[in-house]
């Protein structure tokens, strides 16, 4: 029995730092050299406080069913999508050092926004 427990604590100690919170301030530029800028904030409920800046828009809201993960090369994967449309989404793959890409698109009721760049995060 005292096996049993011991792995399930030690279970629970290695899951639990997956699913901390993290939050990512991003910075970095399009193919067209185009500035942006993300703001991710993921809580431990999936829902994550998104503010985005590019050079001509900016937008702010909050994610559902945000999927935080390690891909099999090393690299850490954010998801987040609103709407029942996924009418907002955010892809963000970064290394460990923080460098990665952004893809972030609006698609609601025919107005679309799409950004795809090269990001340094913190």
């Amino acid at each position: 029995m005292k096996r049993w427990m011991s792995a399930a604590a030690l279970i629970t100690m290695v899951s639990a730092e997956g699913f901390a919170a993290k939050s990512y301030v991003c910075e970095g530029k399009t193919e067209e050299k185009s500035p942006v800028r993300l703001e991710i904030s993921v809580d431990n409920n999936d829902y994550a406080a998104v503010k985005f800046t590019g050079v001509d828009y900016e937008n702010e809201w909050v994610g559902e069913n945000t999927r935080i993960y390690r891909t099999i090369g090393g690299r850490t994967k954010i998801t987040t999508a609103y709407g029942s449309r996924t009418e907002y989404f955010v892809k963000l793959e970064l290394s460990d050092d923080g460098t990665g890409s952004l893809v972030y698109e609006e698609d609601d009721s025919g107005w679309e926004y799409f950004v795809e760049a090269q990001v340094k995060c913190k």
